[in-house]
């Protein structure tokens, strides 16, 4: 009657999880990976039941039915935690498969030849102190790509991760524990190393659907953080965000009695290629744009997209001559370099101009205007000659 309770509540618990990472996935599927994950522990979830309150591993078609589905469950879970944090292409998963696959088949060997039940509970532990270490590596790889790609994740406390990764090393130590008291001679029980196992169960399945939720949580507030500061395309400064930094880099200036430049960019071409390649490949020439101008500009020059093809590079400290300088060097620089595209390259096409303004007539807005007229002067000549 114990052993049926504890089941009934296993599973009512692994329910409520499932459902919780469902409505999860269902309420944030722009989120990559949350489909792989829900499905991944609905997958694994009556196998954990089943052999949590198995207690000994006792040959049985269920046994291995059981194992089969949680190895199916966790490397599709695998694969949707690596997809969460940008690790689509990671190998790690795939050499999962291949470990699991000859993990199971060995499991299941051990189990039919009656090897004693040492080797059957040993291929299950290794199984899953793999899984529990891929998993801890994914997380913390993926949580510094995305520390450096995207700004906003920098400053995220990142509660969902702490919490997978400590909930994950916790399983690994109790898993070595479980695995001594197996084979030790102090005399433990099956019914302790049971209840153990059903305690391992019950933290796993909540913990763990509790950490993706925050996760996605996080990933969301990360994203509205990204939308208010960052153009999401160029993932540089979008153009309120310029105005307010602008001010207050001018507001230095004027302190300091330094010169401010301004460098207006449109990108000439811009139109011509998303018509004929399409706004998937426009957004990813914009990007590399953005990019090579970064990689390009000072760490106190503030650059941002303002418009479609339109990008403002703020130089403090530059006069009108060293203004000049960096628009040459960026002009020649950008217009020698191919933005490859599948097989073939595409030439970006600039058109740039400077604007300088002293002490008394720093104004960010009147600026702008002035690099929006100067722009629209040098391409009214271009036309012309």
């Amino acid at each position: 009657m114990e052993s049926f309770i504890i089941q009934v509540t296993l599973l009512v618990i692994a329910a409520v999880s499932n459902i919780a990472l469902l409505i999860n996935w269902l309420g944030n599927r722009s989120i990559p990976g949350l489909k792989l994950i829900s499905f991944g522990f609905l997958i694994m979830s009556p196998g954990v039941a089943v052999l949590a309150t198995a207690g000994d591993f006792i040959l049985s078609i269920p046994i291995i039915f059981a194992a089969a589905t949680i190895f199916t469950g966790q490397v599709t879970t695998l694969i949707g935690v690596a997809e969460f944090w940008n690790q689509e292409h990671s190998r790690l998963p795939h050499v999962s498969i291949c470990f699991f696959g000859a993990t199971l088949i060995c499991f299941s060997f051990a189990l039919t030849t009656n090897a004693g039940l040492f080797w059957p509970a040993g291929f299950y532990a290794t199984s899953q102190l793999s899984y529990y270490i891929s998993c801890i590596f994914i997380l913390q790889r993926g949580l510094r790509i995305e520390r450096e790609i995207r700004p906003a994740m920098t400053v995220s406390p990142h509660w969902g991760v702490h919490l997978a990764t400590g909930m994950f090393t916790v399983n690994i130590l109790a898993n070595i524990i479980l695995a001594y008291l197996r084979t030790s001679e102090l005399g433990i029980s099956s019914e302790t190393i049971s209840g153990l196992q059903q305690l391992i169960a019950f933290t796993t399945m909540s913990v763990f659907a509790f950490a993706i939720i925050i996760m996605s949580m996080e990933e969301l507030a990360a994203e509205y953080k990204e939308a208010a500061v960052f153009d999401p395309v160029t993932t540089i400064l979008n153009h309120r965000t310029f105005i307010e930094v602008g001010q207050r880099v001018l507001g230095v200036a004027l302190r300091y009695s330094q010169p401010v430049s301004m460098l207006a960019i449109e990108l000439e071409n811009m139109d011509e290629i998303a018509k004929t390649h399409g706004f998937k490949v426009g957004n990813h020439v914009l990007h590399q744009f953005a990019q090579l101008i970064t990689d390009r500009r000072r760490n106190e020059d503030v650059l941002a997209r303002c418009g479609f093809k339109e990008f403002r590079l703020l130089l403090p400290g530059i006069d009108e001559t060293g203004a000049s300088i960096v628009l040459k060097k960026i002009q020649s620089e950008i217009e020698a370099h191919a933005i490859e595209i599948a097989d073939q390259k595409l030439q970006l096409k600039l058109n740039i101009v400077s604007v300088t303004c002293k002490e008394e007539d720093l104004h960010l807005q009147q600026m702008m205007q002035e690099g929006d007229i100067e722009l629209l002067r040098l391409k009214e000549n271009n036309a012309a000659g």
